[in-house]
C-alpha cells in the first residue's frame, strides 16, 4: 500500500512542490487549499480551512488513514507592529500557529494507534529573526518552533516522527498575497 500523505497549503510554492514531490516517488497526495483547483502531477486537491475545526474534521475523515502529515498553510501580514490590529494578529496567528495545531490534533490519533508516521511542520527563519514589517509573522512561526520541539518528545516513543523545516525567503506567491500595511513613517 503506498504512503498516504497530506499537505495543508498546497495550491502553489512549498506546498505545491512537496506534493508534487511525494507523488512522484509513488505516494498517494492529497493538497489541500481554501479554494482548490487541479494540482496535476498525481496530487488529488481538497477543500481546506484550517481555521475551522469542522473543515479540518471532514478532509481528514475524506482521506482517512495518513502517514505523512505536511503542515505547509499559512498567512502573512505585513505592517510595522504597532499598526497591526489585535484582530490581524489574531488572524495570523489563527492561521499560522492554531491552524496547524487542528490538523495535526485531528490526524495523530490515527497515527497513535498505528504506532507510526510524520509530521512535517514549515515554519520559517523569521521565528529565528524578526524582520521590519513582519513581527506577527515572525511571533506566529517561533510558536510553531517551540510546539513542534514539544510535540516531538510527546509522540517519539509511539513511532511518530516530527520535524520542523524552516525555510528563508523563497519565490512564492506568500509575499504578493500578503495583506500590506506598512505606512511610511514620520
Amino acid at each position: 500500500m503506498p504512503t498516504t500523505v497530506l499537505v495543508t497549503g498546497a495550491s502553489s510554492g512549498i506546498g505545491l512542490a512537496t506534493a508534487l514531490a511525494f507523488a512522484e516517488h509513488g505516494a498517494r497526495v492529497f493538497g489541500t487549499s481554501r479554494r482548490p483547483r487541479p494540482a496535476g502531477g498525481g496530487v488529488e486537491m481538497l477543500e481546506l480551512d484550517i481555521r475551522s475545526d469542522d473543515s479540518v474534521r471532514r478532509c481528514v475523515e475524506r482521506v482517512g488513514r495518513i502517514d505523512v502529515l505536511v503542515n505547509n498553510a499559512g498567512i502573512m501580514c505585513e505592517g510595522f507592529a504597532e499598526e497591526v490590529t489585535p484582530a490581524e494578529a489574531r488572524e495570523v496567528f489563527e492561521a499560522n500557529f492554531l491552524g496547524t495545531v487542528r490538523v495535526t490534533n485531528a490526524v495523530l490519533p490515527g497515527m497513535r494507534a498505528g504506532r507510526a508516521g510524520r509530521i512535517i511542520n514549515v515554519g520559517s527563519l523569521a521565528a529565528w529573526v524578526g524582520e521590519p514589517g513582519e513581527g506577527f509573522y515572525a511571533a506566529s512561526k517561533a510558536a510553531l518552533a517551540r510546539y513542534t520541539e514539544a510535540l516531538r518528545q510527546e509522540v517519539w516513543h509511539l513511532g511518530i516522527a516530527v520535524s520542523l523545516v524552516e525555510p528563508g525567503a523563497f519565490r512564492t506567491g506568500r509575499c504578493a498575497a500578503a495583506r500590506t500595511r506598512v505606512r511610511p513613517r514620520s
